[in-house]
């Protein structure tokens, strides 16, 4: 089996008692295994804590309760009685390996850091350096019979992709705003090849052409376009197929991506919070101009004018107003946000790395997971969303921990809720 992990992985120590915001704070489940279940519900040699353990334990939901916020094994001084009683071994699978995140794949193991852990926000946000990644191989057997309707095939593919990504991401050539740009344009003409089953065409659209050219417009103004070509492939075609109204890229697919970004987005004047067609207006506009990416046999160029992220970044924001809300103060941080937000934002060149680390954060976690859904684009969209959002609340919200503690109040309100990792996920698809 193959194990990969973050080369920032192992430098993690728990702050422990100095942790800003102890990972047994917050409304989330602390999901507890069946054998810390059965040792919690037996003696463990120590009164007190056997008390405790039964009055804190939910043996329906198989979780830690809640007592004001916070774990019900939470000492006073920020420390857990469980491991102050028996040592850290004691604990069970959610406390010990957390923030260490883990994602399964058919004979590959993936370890990341989790952003929602304070220390882990630092570290990430920390590095200065391009992210790596270490690879082992240990004797472990795959247990088949979990995968048996896994696709290696597409997860080979998602891999490739992720790569190029990767690549978009770790490019200093490239702002946030130029890397949005292409990640989002990049992943949606992917989206289209899986959504329209044109899997021929699938790997040639991942390995084909993508960059950023200046244009100058007749007016004399300069603008960043997306372009893209198709990489070279076979097709059962004697002749390329000729570009015609009637074929799936058709006249009109020149001006659509730029139809899509270009919308002016009015700002909500009375009421933060919307109902779902006010949330997905903008996304939906810009789903619903974009089907035609791609078109049979054809090698495609395609260029776009510069995207109007903020208009865009804004109007999708308020789909967090409708989410479950972790702490008790983060309807307030994202009213504030609302209210501050900049809609010309610039980053530093640090603010630039850090904008890079998040990215990859996102991506590295989370991209590979479409191999079980087909959500590529929804998989980019978090990514790119996710960071220009934290930028937004670390702008609008006065921090004592910068925007490290933005990336992981932010992280947390995601992560820590698998309601709303999966809300967003299936609002950035626009699920029918």
């Amino acid at each position: 089996m193959k194990i990969v992990k973050s080369d920032n992985y192992d430098g993690f120590v728990c702050s422990a008692g100095a942790c800003p915001m102890s990972c047994c704070l917050g409304n989330w489940q602390i999901m507890i295994d069946d054998e810390h279940i059965d040792r919690y519900t037996s003696d463990t040699g120590d009164s007190a804590l056997n008390k405790r353990l039964a009055e804190g334990v939910d043996l329906v939901e198989q979780c830690f309760m809640q007592n004001g916020g916070k774990c019900y094994m939470l000492d006073e001084d920020g420390l857990c009685s469980i491991q102050r009683a028996l040592g850290e071994d004691a604990l069970c699978d959610t406390c010990r390996k957390y923030p260490r995140h883990l994602e399964e794949f058919r004979g590959v193991r993936e370890w990341s850091l989790s952003l929602s852990c304070p220390e882990a926000a630092r570290i990430i946000l920390g590095n200065k350096d391009r992210l790596g990644f270490i690879t082992e191989e240990i004797p472990e057997p795959e247990n088949d019979a979990e995968y048996e309707e896994f696709n290696d095939d597409f997860y080979l593919l998602l891999n490739e992709a992720r790569d190029r990504v990767f690549d978009i991401i770790q490019s200093r050539e490239y702002s946030f705003k130029d890397k949005a740009m292409l990640i989002t344009a990049y992943t949606m003409g992917i989206q289209e090849c899986i959504d329209n089953e044109n899997f021929d065409i699938l790997q040639p659209f991942i390995e084909g052409d993508i960059g950023l050219a200046e244009i100058t417009e007749p007016d004399g103004t300069k603008s960043k376009r997306f372009v893209f070509e198709l990489a070279d492939f076979d097709t059962d075609d004697e002749e390329p197929q000729e570009e015609s109204e009637e074929t799936s890229w058709g006249a009109e697919a020149e001006t659509t991506l730029d139809e899509a970004y270009e919308h002016d987005y009015p700002e909500e004047e009375e009421a933060v919070t919307c109902d779902d067609d006010e949330t997905e207006e903008g996304f939906d506009e810009l789903q619903s101009d974009v089907e035609p990416i791609v078109a049979d046999g054809i090698h495609v160029i395609d260029e776009t004018k510069e995207i109007n992220h903020d208009a865009l970044h804004k109007n999708m924001f308020r789909v967090l107003f409708d989410l479950e809300v972790m702490s008790s103060d983060w309807q307030e941080i994202l009213e504030n946000t609302w209210e501050a937000w900049d809609d010309d934002i610039r980053l530093s060149a640090d603010e630039e790395i850090q904008a890079e680390q998040l990215l990859m954060f996102w991506t590295y976690t989370y991209f590979c997971g479409a191999v079980y859904d087909g959500w590529v684009f929804s998989k980019a969209m978090l990514a790119v969303c996710s960071t220009w959002w934290i930028f937004e609340i670390n702008n609008a919200n006065e921090f004592e921990g910068g925007l490290a503690e933005a990336a992981y109040r932010f992280a947390r309100e995601i992560e820590h809720s698998d309601e709303n990792l999966n809300a967003l996920e299936e609002w950035f698809m626009r699920r029918e």
